[in-house]
């Protein structure tokens, strides 16, 4: 809920386990809950009360921090801040990818979007990807596949430049989206599963 509702611009805070501020309001999670805090305005002494608040109730709630799969598998170099969001159902607007962890990565002056499917086992991984392979032929034109670290990835051309690019590994679909040239989808491929973590 704190990723898909964070706003843009918003600046980041130490309270609980990750926050930002966005405008006058506060939001920030601790363990398994999800705090927000909206103030009637910007003006210094509402924000100091609100800071003081949110440290409070930072301290009240008994959630320890766990760690988060998508946070944990996916690489954390070349990260722009604050992108990380949960997609629960219809990750990149697909009714069959869901469980899904994204971000964006910043290559350069270029960025793209790499995202983390996690199954129910590989079985239903290899399901997923086919599925995912299906909408690739139907809405873009299939490239040239490439073997990256032992992985068999399949990169679609989406039009105006822009292609994809995803594979199973065990029961993890890993992908990378809006990327600008097939090159540039392989070497974001390969920086990805390079630096992909997958929690036991």
């Amino acid at each position: 809920v704190y990723s898909v509702e964070r706003s843009p611009g918003g600046k980041a805070i130490a309270t609980g386990d990750g926050g930002h501020r966005a405008k006058g309001d506060l939001f920030f999670r601790k363990g398994q809950y999800y705090a927000s805090i909206l103030t009637s305005g910007p003006d210094e002494e509402t924000q100091k009360a609100a800071t003081a608040l949110a440290d409070t109730l930072a301290n009240r709630l008994k959630g320890a921090a766990a760690e988060i799969w998508g946070l944990a598998m996916l690489p954390a170099k070349n990260r722009v801040d604050d992108t990380v969001q949960y997609l629960m159902v219809d990750a990149l607007g697909l009714d069959f990818l869901t469980n899904v962890f994204q971000a964006q990565y910043r290559d350069g002056e270029a960025t793209f979007t790499a995202f983390v499917a996690r199954c129910k086992s590989a079985e239903n991984a290899a399901g997923v990807l086919a599925k995912y392979s299906a909408y690739l032929e139907e809405f873009g034109t299939m490239a040239e596949p490439a073997k990256i670290k032992g992985a068999s990835v399949l990169f679609a051309d989406m039009g105006g430049g822009s292609f994809d690019g995803a594979c199973q590994v065990g029961d993890v679909i890993a992908g990378v989206t809006a990327v600008k040239s097939r090159d540039a989808a392989v070497k974001a491929m390969t920086f990805l599963l390079e630096g992909l973590t997958i929690p036991k």
